[in-house]
């Protein structure tokens, strides 16, 4: 009989146990963490030629999103408090920084091209620059990292070439106040 007790026991504890890890899980889930607007996988790393592609495709949604992404004063106004990790758009987390219909904009480009993400730095009015980054590709021994830039004022591309040796690679006019880049490095070991 002792034996059958302790059985009862231990599953007791087996069911508290796992009762009390089933409703931890909820809670995370439920909790508050910001959602991707596109699923990570599905983010891609597109090869320089292709960006450019992508980018003569999507143009005008391009344009249009940066323009958004400027033109957001809240979004601008967290940069300005200091809460860096705000500028990033890459989760609903900052939904309530745009209405209703620039966020649908913002969530159907990232669905049509797949970056990782969009950033907004701001240097000041009318001095800003919109990065939107992509996966990075493994070939071999290098990885490659490509970014399409928006200037708000084209002289700013001067300010980001000291960038270019360890986070971008080589700036390259593109088109309008688009630019693009691609960084090539050796794969760490």
């Amino acid at each position: 009989m002792e034996k059958i007790g302790n059985k009862k026991g231990w599953m007791r504890k087996f069911f508290k146990i796992t009762v009390i890890f089933l409703v931890l899980i909820g809670l995370v889930s439920c909790g508050g963490s910001p959602t991707p607007i596109i699923p990570r996988r599905s983010v891609i790393a597109p090869e320089k030629n292709e960006l450019v592609d992508l980018y003569w495709t999507y143009k005008d949604e391009l344009n249009e999103v940066a323009q958004i992404v400027l033109t957001s004063e809240a979004l601008r106004q967290r940069i300005i408090d200091g809460s860096r990790n705000f500028r990033q758009i890459s989760s609903d987390f900052v939904r309530e920084d745009f209405s209703e219909e620039e966020w649908e904009k913002i969530v159907d480009l990232f669905e049509k091209i797949r970056p990782s993400v969009i950033t907004r730095t701001y240097y000041g009015e009318g001095n800003n620059v919109i990065h939107v980054s992509f996966s990075t590709r493994r070939v071999g021994e290098y990885v490659f990292s490509v970014f399409l830039f928006y200037f708000e004022q084209p002289g700013r591309v001067a300010g980001y070439r000291r960038f270019e040796e360890f986070w971008t690679g080589p700036i390259e006019h593109l088109d309008g106040n688009w630019y693009i880049s691609e960084r090539v490095r050796e794969r760490d070991r």
